[in-house]
């Protein structure tokens, strides 16, 4: 499964993996020349859901999932939806902007 969830806005180049340490997405760059990120250990995207599905299940078989945890976690993927829907609209909006430009260009060539 190919999973999408934006891009790092440091370096414009697509997640592919979670920062074991930070719990956050970070791309190639990061890992290798980011100070926040490098000689972190990472997982690939698949593996980092299945290990947090993993962790959630457990978690869940055990009882711990109580009202103070699930709030942590909830907040967590709430903040991790903000992030995704932030870089989706700016992905919209780019496509739109070339879109237009692209309009634009046809319709001065069609003048000319």
């Amino acid at each position: 499964e190919d999973l999408d969830i934006g891009n790092c806005e440091e370096h414009g180049r697509p997640f592919e993996a979670i920062c074991d340490v930070c719990s956050v997405p970070v791309c190639p760059r990061c890992v290798m020349f980011s100070p926040a990120h490098k000689q972190h250990p990472v997982k690939e995207l698949p593996q980092a859901v299945l290990h947090y599905r993993e962790q959630l299940n457990g978690q869940l078989q055990k009882g711990n999932l109580k009202v103070d945890n699930t709030e942590g976690v909830l907040l967590d993927i709430r903040q991790a939806l903000l992030t995704v829907e932030q870089a989706r609209s700016r992905k919209l909006q780019q496509v739109n902007k070339i879109f237009n430009d692209l309009i634009k260009t046809l319709k001065e060539r069609k003048m000319q």
